[in-house]
């Protein structure tokens, strides 16, 4: 485990990370954890990739984002870019934010639809952003007390993500989805030193939902990587760099993990759009 660094987020005109540009090969969409809480832009899992390949990566990932909102992105900003690629990344706790989302959706509160988006990035806050000044108890939200995610989250996911697929599909992109595991899941019965700050994770109902997913994915042939083996093999082996103490994301070593699995993922699938 490593210490947190300062970092200062550089926003540009549309709200997201990175320099706006007129196109992308590959569009990345997804919470915290594509986003790079803690690293510079080019020490994220999404620039590692494009260094890696040459080709050009934008990241549409947001703060707190969960798949409507990761759709509605899509749909706003990254098609426009016509990349050629869309990777979605899906967090174990998506499955219980969804049903945040779906309530607060019905309290009322749409601006995340209409706003628009203020011209200069200095004052620029994303609409769709999910901020806890922006929606007062989100802050104090826990992961429900039940035994098993209820089917109508589990719905949500699957309708999410199958018309994100069916959306890119639609702009001429492939789709492709990188399931994220928790800390929790990684380190498994071994001591880590996080365990004392920040519990994150339900493993039963998680082992569940990530089955789920695969079978989803498996069903609807949505191409699909699953991190958690190559973490925990990583973590098994001696590896204590890749995650940041208190907050649990991923290190500037734990970035270049997720970049180097990705990157060779997609080419033994056949995903890597051309240059």
């Amino acid at each position: 485990m490593l210490g947190k660094k300062e970092t200062r987020y550089r926003i540009n005109e549309e709200g997201f990370r990175g320099p706006l540009r007129e196109r992308c090969d590959i569009a990345v969409l997804g919470d915290s954890m594509a986003f790079g809480v803690g690293v510079e832009l080019e020490e994220t899992w999404g620039d590692v990739l494009g260094q890696k390949t040459g080709l050009i990566v934008s990241n549409y990932s947001r703060f707190g984002a969960c798949p409507q909102q990761e759709r509605i992105i899509f749909n706003r900003y990254a098609k426009k870019k016509k990349p050629a690629l869309v990777i979605c990344s899906i967090y174990y706790n998506d499955f219980w934010e969804v049903g945040y989302f779906e309530s607060w959706k019905k309290s009322g509160k749409t601006f995340m639809e209409y706003a628009e988006i203020p011209p200069s990035p200095g004052r620029c806050r994303l609409k769709i952003y999910l901020e806890a000044k922006l929606l007062g108890k989100w802050k104090k939200r826990k992961q429900p007390h039940y035994d098993r995610t209820p089917d109508k989250e589990r719905k949500t996911v699957r309708d999410t993500i199958v018309g994100m697929r069916d959306d890119c599909a639609a702009a001429g992109a492939r789709f492709a989805l990188l399931l994220f595991p928790s800390i929790d899941k990684v380190y498994g019965d071994k001591e880590y030193i996080a365990s004392k700050h920040y519990k994150s994770s339900n493993l039963e109902i998680e082992n569940a939902d990530s089955s789920y997913l695969r079978e989803m994915c498996r069903e609807m042939n949505i191409p699909f990587l699953d991190l958690t083996e190559s973490l925990s093999a990583a973590v098994a082996s001696g590896r204590e760099d890749l995650f940041v103490i208190k907050d649990n994301h991923f290190s500037v070593q734990g970035n270049a993990f997720v970049a180097e699995q990705t990157h060779k993922w997609l080419q033994s699938a056949g995903l890597l759009p051309k240059k």
